[in-house]
């Protein structure tokens, strides 16, 4: 994964737009439900995309062992694996954010 990749996802313009619609009181329902749906499509990419990293991780760790490698993983391959894992569990952590959301009427 490239650089920049990584520093769209850490970045303040997600979270600003995240909570943007908080922020602005013109915004309409139907702007804001426009404004959700488009958090929800991008949380899903985003979701699809580091489950994806997290599964690819994992394999190369996996192929390190007997009998296809020397049987032990290499350092640079477990912390891209928990990175990658850490990075799924933060989206699973928004994934809980919205579903609260729905859960007590606030987003619908």
């Amino acid at each position: 994964m490239s650089s920049s990749k990584q520093k769209h996802w850490a970045s303040s313009d997600v979270l600003k737009r995240r909570l943007s619609w908080r922020t602005i009181p013109s915004m309409d329902l139907t702007e804001q439900r426009k404004f959700w749906r488009r958090e929800e499509q991008d949380l899903t990419e985003r979701y699809s995309a580091a489950f994806n990293r997290m599964l690819d991780a994992q394999a190369a760790v996996t192929r390190q062992f007997y009998p296809h490698g020397s049987g032990a993983p290499t350092r640079e391959s477990m912390a891209a694996a928990n990175q990658a894992r850490a990075e799924f569990k933060a989206i699973q952590r928004e994934w809980d954010r919205i579903g609260e959301e729905f859960n007590s009427g606030e987003r619908s």
